[in-house]
C-alpha cells in the first residue's frame, strides 16, 4: 500500500469486550463488541443506550439460532432494536 494513503486512515482505539447477545428471535450471537475507553461509548451498555447507534459490529462472532448448525462470521451487526439481552464477561466492563 502507498505510504502516503497508509499516513492519511484515520484510527480509532477501541477496547475488545467478549460479549453474547440474546436477540427478540430467540437467536444468540457471542464474539467481541468494541468499545471506546474515555470517549462516548467507554462502557458495553452505552453502545445499546446511547441512541446514536443503529447497529453493533460484534467481530470473531458465533450465531446459532434453535437447532441450527452455529454459524461463524468475522463480524456480524446486530441491529440494537433487536437486542434483548447482552451479556458482558465480568471483569471486562
Amino acid at each position: 500500500m502507498n505510504e502516503e494513503l497508509q499516513d492519511q486512515r484515520a484510527v480509532v482505539r477501541t477496547h475488545p469486550v467478549n460479549v453474547r447477545v440474546f436477540l427478540r428471535d430467540h437467536a444468540t450471537v457471542e464474539g467481541k463488541a468494541h468499545i471506546k475507553p474515555g470517549a462516548y461509548q467507554r462502557r458495553v451498555s452505552d453502545l445499546l443506550n446511547g441512541g446514536k447507534v443503529q447497529f453493533i459490529a460484534i467481530t470473531e462472532a458465533t450465531y446459532k439460532h434453535g437447532d441450527e448448525p452455529q454459524m461463524s462470521s468475522d463480524c456480524v451487526l446486530v441491529n440494537v432494536a433487536d437486542v434483548v439481552m447482552l451479556d458482558a464477561t465480568p471483569g471486562d466492563h
